[in-house]
């Protein structure tokens, strides 16, 4: 699917979504130290799942009863509103550094609409969604008064499907998913859950065999499922680079080109160049950049257009992408505001569409972006 892109035209310095709010984020994350964005992400990703599950197992606590628990009823009650509160803090500063850190353009829908990122799409699309829950959550218990008793509680219980999806969305994305310390965090924070889910039951339903019947079945299952899942996706070393890529392993590839299909997604980095073009002369502008997934292939981009206001009006341009001379190439089809499009060509005859999303540093020459491939005639 195509959709503009809210990303400063090519040539202007600038980050983020073009709104008020991206130009003070692009300037914030301007004034940290290097690869401060990129650690504070992963640190608050991190933080927000472990308080989203004391969370979880505050709330299941304060339901089994003031006789049940070693602090009064209202402690744990207090304990699990500002909890709560904290992981709504942790969770802005999560999504604000996602989108103010270029490495992966994402603008704030991203943040809040599933499945409208270009990265990832899935597994970003579940962080959002976790963060629409918790801020139904967050809203309705403001307007608890207002909204009464039944309806709170349908939406509260429908919140704490937030936590699995969460917890799914920082396996699935996660650039920490292999290391020893994030599977030592993730194996806590299911256990805290399951263990709170049998406290519950032990003390508020202790003759209940079907209920205990149930409670062992997920128990089992759930773990047994996400380790299924996590053996053959996220703790794989191609994970995230698409199916296509995956179907091809190093062994029966002939060239480089042989992973690129419809379906790939990556992201790049490089740099740019850019001659003047004062007045009515054109304006040439040259990117080249690294897949990042895919480091044996290069992404090459000569734009040609005219300046418009601040920025560059594209009218032509040609996009490869390859290694050395084995290449695909095509022309430009569309440009808007760092999105472009292109349809390349092959030395075998195929064809794919590809769309590049590009944030562009006029400071120091770089570029970084998305690159998604489809079938040429569909949108990606």
């Amino acid at each position: 699917r195509a959709r503009a892109r809210r990303s400063p035209p090519a040539g202007v310095a600038g980050a983020g979504d073009g709104t008020a709010v991206g130009t003070v984020i692009a300037l914030w994350a301007a004034a940290l130290p290097a690869k401060s964005l990129w650690y504070l992400t992963r640190g608050s990703g991190a933080v927000s799942l472990l308080l989203l599950t004391a969370s979880v197992v505050l709330g299941v606590a304060t339901t089994v009863g003031a006789n049940a628990v070693v602090l009064p009823r209202f402690v744990v009650q207090g304990l699990h509103r500002n909890v709560s509160l904290l992981v709504t803090v942790f969770l802005v500063i999560h999504a604000a550094t996602s989108v103010a850190d270029s490495f992966v353009p994402l603008v704030w829908t991203d943040a809040l609409v599933p499945l409208h990122a270009d990265y990832r799409p899935v597994w970003t699309g579940l962080g959002a969604l976790a963060a629409d829950l918790l801020l139904a959550l967050l809203i309705t218990s403001l307007l608890r008064v207002r909204l009464g008793l039944r309806a709170w509680r349908l939406v509260h219980w429908t919140s704490y499907a937030c936590w699995p999806i969460a917890l799914v969305h920082s396996l699935g994305t996660g650039s920490d998913t292999r290391s020893a310390w994030m599977l030592l965090l993730a194996g806590a924070c299911v256990a805290a859950v399951v263990g709170s889910v049998w406290w519950r039951l032990l003390v508020r339903r202790p003759d209940r065999t079907r209920s205990f019947g149930a409670a062992l079945a997920a128990s089992v299952l759930v773990p047994a499922l996400i380790g299924t899942w996590m053996r053959s996706g996220p703790l794989k070393a191609e994970w995230g680079h698409g199916a296509s890529a995956d179907a091809v392993t190093t062994e029966t590839t002939a060239s480089p080109l042989d992973a690129l299909g419809p379906g790939v997604r990556d992201t790049f980095r490089g740099t740019f160049s850019q001659s003047a073009g004062t007045g009515a002369d054109p304006v040439t502008m040259q990117l080249d950049a690294t897949l990042i997934a895919d480091p044996s292939l290069t992404l090459a981009a000569s734009l040609r257009g005219r300046r418009n206001g601040s920025g560059v009006a594209v009218e032509t341009g040609t996009v490869s992408i390859g290694n050395g001379t084995d290449r695909m190439t095509g022309t430009v089809t569309e440009y808007a505001g760092g999105r472009v499009t292109a349809v390349i060509t092959g030395a075998d005859g195929r064809r794919l569409l590809v769309n590049l999303s590009v944030q562009f540093d006029a400071a120091a020459g770089t570029i970084r972006g998305s690159f998604a491939a489809s079938a040429a005639g569909a949108r990606a």
